[in-house]
């Protein structure tokens, strides 16, 4: 009997997924995620799922500059407003914090 899903898809490790042009994008080789790429061509999706992988591998300085960049071309999405707020409130940046808050509510 046949555990896989499709018997012509190979199975890989399990991954967190993005679309395929993100994928083709990311460069999943080591530390790297997606250096050299246009960050200003990512969805805010991305740019969430971008910031979220370099607070994870303690690249904190890079995370902020992406959700800085997210609250710029995405005022509105509350996800990058609350996510940037917690980093920010890591890094004792409260007043900028409390703006972020502000805006989201």
């Amino acid at each position: 009997m046949n555990t896989h899903p499709n018997p012509l898809t190979p199975q890989t490790e399990a991954k967190p997924q993005m679309n395929s042009e993100s994928e083709e994008m990311k460069d999943t080789s080591g530390d790297s995620s997606m250096i050299g790429v246009d960050t200003r061509q990512l969805t805010n999706i991305e740019l969430i799922r971008e910031a979220e992988e370099c607070t994870e591998r303690l690249k904190l300085e890079r995370a902020v500059a992406l959700y800085d960049e997210g609250v710029t071309r995405f005022p509105n999405d509350t996800i990058i407003l609350d996510q940037y707020t917690d980093l920010l409130i890591q890094f004792g940046e409260q007043e900028k914090a409390k703006n972020m808050i502000e805006r989201s509510i």
